[in-house]
């Protein structure tokens, strides 16, 4: 294959890809479950998210979460704090949303 025709359809792969990963960003889904509601090989994802995506240094990074908007400031009661290290810390309050803690972890499973 001439190396002009090779160029080009990394070119293509390389912007198809690019999309893919931006897309998923914004999309709250794990990768896993990104890959299969497209129909996409996951290895394929992580290959490209790994040569597309800065890596993240060792220090600390915030994951953007939807909250809910009737949160009562000062709320009393008991929750739970994990922590991996220094790595990670997750506060869980009474009357959190099992769904969003789930997207949490899903997120931080990407970065193990």
């Amino acid at each position: 294959m001439p190396k002009q025709i090779s160029s080009q359809k990394t070119d293509q792969s390389n912007k198809a890809w690019q999309a893919h990963i931006k897309a998923w960003g914004k999309s709250g889904l794990s990768g896993k479950e990104y890959c299969r509601q497209r129909q996409l090989s996951y290895h394929a994802f992580i290959y490209w998210k790994k040569k597309l995506v800065p890596r993240q240094s060792a220090a600390t990074f915030f994951v953007p979460v939807p909250m809910p908007t009737n949160l009562h400031s000062g709320a009393t009661g008991s929750g739970l704090k994990v922590e991996v290290g220094k790595r990670f810390k997750i506060e869980v309050h009474d009357g959190f949303m099992p769904r969003t803690l789930a997207r949490v972890i899903s997120v931080l499973e990407e970065y193990r």
